[in-house]
Parts: C-alpha cells; structure tokens; sequence
C-alpha cells in the first residue's frame, strides 16, 4: 500500500534534485529516503529513477509519477 510519506518524498526528490538533499530538508537519513523510494518503485512495480555510479535522477516514469503525486498530496 503506498504511503502519503512516500509520495511527500517523491516530490521532495524532484524538488531538490538529489536523495542526500531531499534527505536534509525532510530530516531523515538519505539511506531512509533511499529505502522509501525502493518500497514506492516495488509497490508501483515500475522504476522511477535511472540509477548511475553515484547518481539518482528521475526517468520519465518518475516524473509522470510525480505529477500523480502533486494532484494527490
């Protein structure tokens, strides 16, 4: 079941462009916001993010999952 949190996190990822920082301005650990958006991806059972070396952004999937998010929270 998808939490309001998760989706609150999704946006928080889009808005400030990367985990570590989404991570700060929410206050939580970027390995817990890591986590949560590993649970959405698993319970939506697409991938919301092109994963790199040491980089996270967000796939078209992603954004489209963003706009959902926007309209629900």
């Amino acid at each position: 079941m998808i939490e309001l949190s998760q989706l609150e996190n999704l946006l928080a990822v889009e808005k400030y462009g990367t985990l570590s920082a989404a991570a700060e301005h929410i206050h939580l650990s970027q390995p817990a916001l890591s986590r949560s958006m590993q649970k959405l991806e698993d319970e939506l059972r697409v991938s919301l993010f092109d994963r790199q070396k040491n980089r996270v952004s967000l796939n078209a999937t992603g954004q489209l999952a963003v706009e959902y998010a926007r309209r629900v929270v």
